[in-house]
């Protein structure tokens, strides 16, 4: 991504060559004053922007980057006599490792100071067009129609020559954000999960029947965003509340499709969706209730890595299958045969129950899936609490105090709690939020969390 960056980008060609052609057209009259209101706006590009702590704390990343790269060279350059050859290999190594970085900061500095450029010719165009129209004057005829062509041509090229900053300028300002993007993605810590395909877990908590409704209205509102991006879902287990029309709990597995066109670790299932973990609040009038009135019940909704064959093993003899007869509706073959199947990881008590498929063996081979899954999230989590704090994922209980988001029927509003941004939408429909809302959302979260991780 930061190497893509780094090469040389093809803007219009002549539309620089054009403003530099303007630029002695237009004189130095008020250029000092202009040069100094343009310094003054472009000193901090984005001050006004949610960026400004993030662009901070990549330049003072890069500063001390070039700081220690040179301090590598002058070592390189004038001690290398005395260096041994592990010494010499290690810091040539090291330079080329943060020559990357380098020329980040040597690009940065030039947009910066192109974009400054620009600036202070838009100031200038806006005052040279501003005094353009020249002094009355007692002449013939011909002679004031040629002054008036002459003011009319200079007002056009000054037209054209703010319109010429301008779009260049909103080029380098793309450019230069992404190159900032890059280097943030460069300086914080990789999470190797976020590649990973993941498990989908939503389970309904307080309030009762309307609690299993909006578990259910979650689970398909993340099928259905799954489908927007192109993964593949497959839902493992239903369990259906008292009712039959909500959901106790339902669990399902997420993955990427070869050649889905999302790019990434960050565009992977887990490193999307773990930002929905958490307590899901919803404010509405139920379908069971007949005087309508608002309730308001939660969900949890718990995202978990898929764990790999080779990230854990789980030996056979640790495994506990025990096998029984399905249960609810499903025709004839339910009650008849031992298709459904609970497995038991008798060291750490976890078990998984799943009777979804008409086959034994198809509930068997998804039960280790999940059991794999939550071992090896288990794991994960213990290694992380050792590690760091602020590392550790926090699941919740399904109590409504403990809420990220909240969704207000009412209102028409959903609101996140963890980045206080709030959307809307008609939530009376079939649906929560349709693909592109979420994805915007999620959005929202990852910059968020990078912002935090940074500061």
């Amino acid at each position: 991504m930061l190497g893509t960056l780094l090469r040389p980008a093809r803007r219009a060609r002549g539309c620089h060559a054009a403003l530099r052609r303007f630029r002695g057209a237009l004189g130095t009259a008020g250029s000092r004053a202009s040069g100094r209101e343009a310094a003054r706006q472009g000193a901090c590009l984005f001050s006004t922007s949610a960026g400004d702590r993030i662009e901070r704390a990549v330049r003072e990343h890069l500063e001390g980057v070039v700081r220690r790269n040179d301090g590598l060279v002058e070592k390189l350059g004038g001690e290398s006599a005395g260096l041994s050859q592990e010494e010499l290999a290690a810091t040539s190594k090291e330079i080329a490792e943060l020559s990357k970085l380098v020329q980040a900061k040597t690009k940065m500095d030039n947009l910066q100071r192109e974009m400054e450029d620009l600036r202070q010719m838009m100031t200038m165009t806006m005052a040279s067009g501003e005094g353009s129209t020249p002094p009355a004057q007692s002449s013939p005829q011909n002679t004031s129609s040629s002054i008036a062509s002459t003011a009319s041509t200079t007002a056009s090229e000054t037209e054209e020559l703010a319109k010429l900053a301008a779009q260049e300028h909103e080029e380098l300002r793309v450019e230069y954000d992404a190159l900032v993007d890059a280097v943030v993605d460069d300086m914080l810590p990789r999470d190797e999960m976020d590649a990973k395909g993941c498990v989908v877990e939503v389970r309904a908590g307080t309030g009762g029947e309307e609690a299993c409704l909006f578990a259910r209205d979650l689970f398909q509102m993340y099928e259905r965003f799954c489908a927007y991006r192109g993964w593949a879902w497959e839902t493992v287990e239903q369990s259906a509340s008292a009712m039959g029309d909500g959901y106790k709990v339902a669990i399902a597995t997420v993955s990427a499709r070869k050649g889905a066109g999302h790019d990434g670790p960050r565009s992977q299932p887990y490193g999307v969706l773990k930002y929905e973990s958490g307590v899901h609040r919803v404010q509405r009038v139920p379908a069971t209730e007949s005087g309508g009135r608002i309730h308001t019940s939660a969900a949890s909704v718990t995202i978990l890595p898929e764990a790999d064959t080779l990230d854990i093993d789980i030996r056979e003899e640790d495994i506990r299958i025990d096998t029984y007869r399905s249960s609810g509706a499903g025709g004839q073959h339910v009650n008849t045969t031992n298709s459904a199947v609970r497995v038991t990881h008798v060291p750490t008590g976890t078990s998984v129950a799943i009777q979804d498929e008409r086959s034994q063996h198809k509930n068997k081979a998804k039960a280790l899936a999940v059991l794999r899954a939550r071992i090896y999230d288990a794991e994960q989590q213990r290694l992380r609490s050792e590690q760091s704090h602020a590392r550790k994922q926090q699941i919740g209980t399904g109590d409504r105090s403990q809420r990220v988001r909240t969704y207000n029927q009412p209102q028409s509003r959903v609101t996140d709690h963890r980045c206080a941004r709030s959307v809307h939408g008609d939530l009376t429909a079939t649906y929560l939020l349709d693909g592109p809302v979420l994805e915007d959302l999620v959005d929202e979260l990852q910059l968020y969390d990078r912002r935090r991780a940074i500061e």
